[in-house]
């Protein structure tokens, strides 16, 4: 049987997330290895690594909310918005400002726009930012619409302080600090970087890459894409497997679904793949088998 599964890792600071991606395929002799979403090569946290068949669910797992624990510098702006890069300006930080950090950091809950920073994995005509960046190459983004769920403020001890941010996809914890540098009026800069958890997956249950097991053992996508209904396909199996939709009117077991739902399908042995919900049909997205 082919490998199948997400493998969660810990990702080392200095390495890029493909460089994970590499070593891990070099290692396991994967055929296929894809991440769900990048973390800087400074940070460090849980890297969702998808073996096979699963790299099809790469872009539904990295809708998944996501838990950063983050240290900020205030005083200082950088072309990063972290202390990797060149620094652009430097400020004093205000003497009022350990009173009112929490309660700015706070204005920053719930939805709003964000525009990325110049040096990120964006691509603009099939070339990533930071290589753009890297060429003095200066490209006006336009902002994105992002969700903030949740600040927690663990520490202040000007210039620095720590917090959690509980966010959706798309938000970027440098752009946040960016941000905030510029509301206190002093610029601030991310010093050090952690995601500690994705959906309901949290960063002890990842290991180093280079301390993995010879034989990994790969989490089943629905213990991350908990939200997703199971299917039972009973003898329409091979149909769904081979590409064909399924009416939904023949399947026994069914829960109430909703057009434009995400479902796993399972077999006889097991998930057998993913598929969405439309007009009272499962259409296939994807095959485990």
């Amino acid at each position: 049987m082919r490998a199948c599964g997400i493998l969660p890792v810990n990702k080392p600071v200095g390495w890029t997330s493909p460089d994970v991606v590499a070593f891990v395929r070099k290692r396991y002799k994967y055929p296929k290895v894809g991440h769900s979403g990048t973390i800087d090569p400074f940070g460090t946290g849980l890297l969702l690594l998808c073996v096979g068949p699963a790299t099809k669910l790469a872009p539904h797992l990295a809708d998944l909310p996501k838990r950063y624990s983050v240290t900020a510098l205030l005083g200082a702006t950088t072309d990063t918005y972290d202390m990797t890069g060149k620094v652009m300006s430097s400020a004093p930080v205000p003497p009022e400002t350990e009173g009112r950090i929490e309660r700015l950091l706070m204005e920053f809950v719930g939805e709003h726009d964000q525009v990325p920073p110049m040096f990120s994995a964006i691509k603009i005509k099939g070339k990533p930012m930071y290589e753009l960046a890297r060429q003095g190459v200066t490209v006006a983004l336009p902002p994105r619409r992002i969700k903030i769920y949740e600040i927690v403020m663990k520490e202040i001890k000007l210039p620095r302080f720590s917090f959690e941010v509980l966010c959706g996809p798309g938000m970027y914890v440098r752009s946040l600090v960016h941000d905030l540098g510029q509301k206190v009026g002093c610029g601030g800069a991310v010093e050090a970087l952690s995601r500690i958890k994705i959906g309901d997956l949290t960063l002890d249950r990842a290991g180093d890459p280079k301390t993995l097991p010879d034989n990994p053992i790969l989490l089943s996508p629905d213990q991350l894409l908990t939200a997703w209904p199971k299917l039972p396909l009973g003898e329409f199996e091979a149909g769904f497997v081979s590409g064909h939709s399924i009416s939904l009117s023949v399947l026994f077991d069914r829960p109430a679904l909703n057009t434009g739902q995400m479902v796993f399908a399972v077999g006889r042995n097991g998930l057998s793949g993913f598929g969405e919900v439309k007009s009272g049909k499962i259409y296939p997205k994807g095959s485990f088998v």
